[in-house]
């Protein structure tokens, strides 16, 4: 018979690795676990292949580093081979990344933004994000449905640490702004 295996592919950060800071490990209801129990009272014979990485930047899942995936370099890579290996039973590919761009330009102690370091991330995001779209695309078929996400604002908590933080909270917003922008648009242009 026929083989009604498909798959949705999940690619990304902790976000889609459900990791939880006050357990302090990935967990198993991200978002993408989530849509996957929904997607799969539609399609009862899809499986998750489940590649996101805690602590992943545009860079890294390109490069590597971070996580480590069997008979693959980096998660971009796992996710390329997934596609071909199932290639035409891939139903859907979600990815959210760049936010850990972005927070490694935060300092430890105050969680203050460094501009330039921000201002870096803000030309590095778009144009990694550019080159992973395209390499998914590649990799697809006109019926894999392919989805990305943008961020909530993760820089609004230091709010909560005084004077200081309330400057970080406030000076963030233009700059998750602006870096969900840039991300929309390399998602929209992708497709």
């Amino acid at each position: 018979g026929k083989d009604a295996t498909t798959y949705y592919i999940s690619i990304g950060d902790s976000l889609a690795s459900g990791y939880q800071p006050d357990v302090n490990k990935d967990t198993r209801v991200a978002y993408t676990d989530q849509l996957y129990a929904q997607l799969k009272q539609r399609q009862p014979g899809l499986k998750h292949i489940r590649l996101g990485c805690a602590g992943e930047t545009t860079a890294s899942l390109i490069e590597g580093g971070t996580c480590h995936y069997p008979n693959a370099k980096s998660q971009l890579d796992a996710a390329v081979k997934a596609l071909a290996k199932h290639r035409g039973h891939v139903s859907y590919v979600t990815i959210d990344i760049g936010a850990n761009d972005i927070l490694a330009c935060a300092d430890d102690k105050t969680g203050a933004i460094e501009q330039n370091c921000a201002n870096r991330a803000g030309q590095a995001i778009p144009t990694n994000l550019a080159r992973i779209t395209r390499a998914l695309r590649q990799a697809g078929t006109p019926s894999t449905r392919y989805a990305g996400a943008t961020y909530y604002n993760p820089f609004l908590a230091e709010w909560l640490r005084g004077e200081a933080g309330q400057q970080t909270a406030q000076g963030s917003v233009s700059l998750i702004k602006a870096a969900n922008t840039a991300i929309s648009q390399v998602y929209a242009a992708a497709g």
